[in-house]
């Protein structure tokens, strides 16, 4: 005990990580790391890991702190010996106390206790603070989220605070007033141990417009007295048209919003809320294929987003399912915006204090890198070079500031895919060849063969099928390849084939689909040349390898079954 509180004595006007910026937090699983580190006073630190007991209430920990506490996916107990010491000396009234009575001396070092992660030391870094690094949260959920998988709901309850936490639920992107319409979210949260409630700044309230509510200093209060709030799905532009003013400033109601972001709390969107988080967000845009052939324009399909996350990230939502990984690259280049995230349906990015993000849900998210991209201006439509892409699953991390990856546990533990290696054995052998690369979930399937494949490229295109039945129709090619930076891993612990893909890199060009792209077979079959039994099997395996969005050789099943 000796050390700590010598520590202490001769830490004089030093915040608590510069009193303990080792803080051992080796007793704690990966994920529960970092929030051990961020607690932002002694007091707190001391308290024993609150997830032995899951629902443990956060209200005897700072405000500040309670969101840290929450936010523990699970835990083991700290040597006693150093909660004996954290819990009995760093009281609030014990230090002050203390402190003035000792010289500036500094007394010898303490045995340096198990490093931290470097995500739990920026969470706590001081110059960050100054920075103003919030401390708050990001749930970015790419739409379709469903009622029954409580993951979610326990995430965004426990990172405004756990038990009892209120939620204020902003129904302003929906086209639904508020009252029954958001009955079923209010339970989501309450079953979560939250207590959530309608805030009513909706465009369809009769009673009263949205800019005037989002004025209303009783509504304003509400929502300050909440530690977290939820943005249902509809229309984006509903949403900043609501709680941006006529010059693009903050209302009351959203200086309210991001007071709780700022000290703590949780600010998580669904689809349309999910796309107010980037400071660019499309407001009205059409289908990708037709923003590939157009381009889009600042302040016609393009317009201010909320800017919860750093400028230099652009949110897509449904990314996957609608392909609109390829609309959102056009934006990003367009507003010259390095990266993206593209998150899926039933699926959510959280955020923790702007920058360490983890994958929870259904399916995945695409992070995009287009800051080494380029293009060339000769030629004629969109196109891009030298786009890097990486597709993280359930349990991923990255690091926003960085972009490293960490793959999750069941993953690591499991099979690591290196195609650069000499020992590289690859599931697949097999040409691909997707003729819908916008299609559902496609551009995940691709990656996953391809960083498990032989071959090291990949085609996929986007045309209209309606346009090309009968004349020729413009179109693009995307090729994806490998590099020597690219990695995978691949897990059946969740009961499917889930893989993490690293650095593909991804090159888009335009092209000229020769129509019409088929014709109906006519004449008498004797009148046709026809392949001999032999071919036509190939054929028509070939055939059946083309339908099924690839190109090759059959492939056997992982685990040598049928």
């Amino acid at each position: 005990m000796k050390p700590v509180v010598t520590r202490l004595l001769t830490a004089r006007g030093k915040s608590p990580p510069d009193v303990f910026p080792r803080l051992k937090t080796s007793g704690f699983h990966g994920s529960c790391a970092p929030a051990i580190a961020s607690l932002r006073c002694a007091s707190c630190r001391g308290k024993s890991p609150p997830d032995v007991f899951p629902r443990l209430k956060t209200s005897g920990f700072h405000g500040s702190c309670a969101p840290a506490i929450a936010s523990l996916r699970s835990s083991r107990l700290f040597i006693h010996s150093l909660l004996t010491c954290l819990g009995v000396c760093l009281s609030t009234a014990f230090v002050p106390a203390l402190v003035p009575a000792l010289g500036d001396e500094p007394a010898a070092a303490a045995p340096a206790a198990a490093a931290v992660s470097p995500a739990a030391e920026a969470a706590v870094s001081p110059a960050a603070e100054a920075a103003g690094q919030p401390r708050g949260a990001l749930v970015i959920i790419g739409g379709s989220e469903r009622f029954r998988d409580r993951e979610l709901w326990e995430t965004i309850v426990d990172l405004a605070g756990g038990e009892g936490a209120r939620i204020a639920i902003f129904p302003t992107a929906g086209g639904k007033p508020p009252g029954k319409a958001y009955d079923q979210l209010v339970k989501a949260f309450d079953r979560a141990g939250g207590k959530a409630f309608v805030v009513p700044v909706n465009w369809s309230e009769a009673s009263r417009d949205a800019r005037d509510a989002v004025l209303d200093p009783d509504l304003v209060a509400q929502v300050r007295e909440a530690t977290g709030v939820y943005f249902v799905g509809g229309s984006q532009g509903r949403v900043v048209d609501a709680l941006l003013d006529d010059r693009g400033r903050d209302t009351p109601m959203l200086e309210a919003i991001r007071a709780i972001y700022e000290h703590g709390g949780v600010v998580a969107g669904t689809s349309a809320g999910a796309a107010i988080m980037s400071h660019v967000m499309y407001r009205d845009a059409p289908a990708p294929l037709q923003i590939l052939r157009d381009g889009v324009q600042f302040g016609r399909e393009l317009d201010h987003g909320l800017g919860f996350l750093p400028p230099s990230w652009f949110v897509e939502q449904h990314c996957l399912v609608r392909g609109r990984f390829a609309r959102a690259l056009v934006a990003m280049h367009t507003e010259k915006i390095p990266h993206g995230i593209g998150v899926d349906e039933n699926t959510a990015l959280v955020v923790r204090r702007g920058r360490h993000a983890t994958v929870i849900g259904y399916k995945g998210v695409l992070i995009m890198d287009a800051s080494k991209a380029v293009s060339d201006a000769d030629t004629e439509g969109f196109n891009l070079a030298n786009v890097t892409l990486s597709y993280l699953d359930r349990g991923d991390a990255i690091d926003l500031e960085t972009l490293a990856v960490t793959p999750a546990p069941e993953k690591a533990d499991e099979t690591a895919l290196d195609p650069n290696a000499a020992d590289f054995r690859p599931y697949y052998d097999q040409r691909m060849f997707y003729t819908d690369i916008l299609g559902n979930a496609t551009v995940a399937d691709l990656m996953g063969r391809l960083i498990d494949n032989s071959e090291s490229e990949a085609i996929g295109l986007a045309f209209s099928g309606l346009d090309a039945q009968n004349r020729p129709s413009d179109g693009f090619e995307f090729r994806f390849h490998r590099g020597p930076e690219s990695r995978g891993w691949y897990t059946e612990s969740f009961g499917g084939e889930d893989y993490t893909v690293l650095n593909i890199h991804l090159d888009i060009h335009p092209i000229r689909i020769s129509g019409p792209l088929y014709e109906q077979r006519r004449g008498r079959a004797a009148d046709r040349a026809l392949p001999d039994d032999a071919d036509a099997g190939a054929d028509a395996e070939r055939a059946e390898a083309v339908a099924d969005g690839r190109d090759g050789e059959p492939v056997p099943a992982r685990d040598g079954g049928p």
